[in-house]
């Protein structure tokens, strides 16, 4: 597959990055299956960011890390961070980093981190020794519930922040058990975080506190990754769309009637809508021809859920960057997500090819995101922009799904060649199965 043009969107992307508040960053340990079996150490600001400068990869180089049986690991440098290999037999891996002595706004303290990643639930509700470790069992069906420790007993009163729905991501304190409980996370990918704070008088590097700040993380990784596929990349990509509100949710459809707005004869066909995307049905051949493109426009942004068994990979030029470039080779459709956004997707054919930009979004209220506003570039075989169209689109929610409502879109070939069209979906109706 061809990545050069998401290469041309880096720059737009770095410069976004760049003008983003600095955050506060920890340490994140990835234990990945699939295709590249392997572990990852990130020094980032959430399990989804993968933006770690040099700076970043240097500072990982002094976390120790160790298996449950207390073998110490050995890592490889990359731009990203570091890596090792292991095998699929392998489901927990554990580091530690004593980042050193902070003074921002108060009395100095010590600054330690933590992180476990584990691959499945099972595993995740194993100690591995850290000195401040997070441990998640499931209590009851559709529940979760979560541990601190720190060195080996409960810790009450400890900030965890916990998944819920969609995107959204709750900060609790633990009781005195050192114990939450919350709803089973969804995604297939998810992080939890803990800090506790114990008092304590000491000396590092010769600088005296009186207080030390351990901030631990848990990092669970889906235990099933189709065998094709990179566990990461798979992991990532499923989540972004469990977050998105505009796939039809697997196994249900939607039908209704589209309407052409603002010409003097307007078009009307009949639509379903499947995880698939959407279709015309049973519509006369002029009524066809001039809903195709809007119709189309209503698909562009292409399910990931729909792959059928297609290998999903991490991009071979992987850099540290806040988003992660997955590729699906097969279907010649590749997607930037970032922040558990779908932010970019392309799909390259053998004549024409087409990215579509999410431009703006629309959060509902389960916290998951809504495309609003689309930018649909058509390059032609040389790579050249052939066309662009600005959608603009709002839903409506029908049985806990979310249904396009009005399309706007402004499509461009060039400064005399402008076609505004508009459509409007009525009488919807959600179906288990089209009928």
């Amino acid at each position: 597959m061809r990545t050069n043009l998401f290469r041309l969107f880096l720059p737009i992307v770095l410069a976004f990055t760049l003008s983003q508040p600095l955050s506060a960053h920890f340490l994140f340990v990835h234990v990945v299956h699939g295709t590249d079996p392997r572990i990852e150490l990130h020094f980032a600001e959430s399990a989804w960011d993968f933006s770690a400068n040099s700076q970043m990869v240097t500072i990982l180089e002094r976390v120790k890390t160790w298996l449950p049986s207390g073998e110490s690991l050995k890592f490889e440098r990359r731009p990203f961070g570091l890596v090792t290999k292991l095998t699929s037999k392998q489901l927990v891996a554990s580091g530690s980093l004593t980042y050193g002595i902070m003074a921002r706004g108060g009395s100095p303290f010590l600054l330690e981190y933590y992180a476990k990643g584990s691959v499945g639930l099972g595993s995740a509700g194993k100690t591995t020794k850290l000195m401040a470790e997070v441990v998640a069992t499931e209590s009851q069906l559709g529940r979760l519930t979560i541990t601190v420790l720190l060195a080996g007993k409960p810790a009450a009163g400890a900030e965890v922040v916990v998944p819920m729905e969609g995107t959204f991501t709750d900060k609790m304190l633990t009781d005195a058990n050192g114990q939450i409980e919350i709803a089973m996370p969804l995604t297939p990918l998810y992080s939890i975080r803990a800090m506790v704070a114990e008092q304590r008088d000491g000396e590092h590097d010769g600088k005296p506190f009186s207080l030390v700040k351990h901030y631990t993380t848990l990092t669970v990784h889906p235990a099933k990754v189709p065998a094709n596929c990179d566990g990461m990349a798979w992991a990532i990509l499923q989540d972004a769309a469990s977050c998105c509100g505009a796939f039809v949710p697997v196994g249900k459809a939607w039908q209704g009637k589209c309407r052409q707005n603002g010409v003097s004869k307007s078009a009307v066909v009949k639509l379903i809508g499947r995880a698939g995307g959407v279709q015309q049905v049973r519509a006369a051949a002029t009524e066809s021809r001039a809903m195709e493109y809007p119709v189309r426009l209503l698909s562009c942004f292409a399910d990931p859920r729909q792959l059928h068994g297609a290998a999903v990979l991490l991009a071979s030029s992987r850099i540290a960057t806040a988003e992660a470039y997955v590729e699906v080779p097969s279907l010649q459709i590749a997607y930037v997500v970032r922040d558990r956004h779908i932010e970019v997707v392309h799909r390259n054919g053998d004549a024409s090819s087409d990215r579509i930009d999410v431009i703006s979004w629309k959060m509902t209220h389960d916290e998951r995101l809504l495309p609003e506003t689309l930018l649909v570039t058509q390059f032609d075989h040389a790579g050249e922009i052939a066309s662009t169209t600005i959608v603009e689109r709002t839903y409506k929610e029908m049985e806990s799904a979310y249904v396009p409502d009005r399309q706007k879109s402004t499509y461009m070939r060039s400064k005399q060649s402008i076609v505004q069209t508009s459509v409007q979906i009525s009488d919807v109706e959600m179906s288990a199965s089209v009928r």
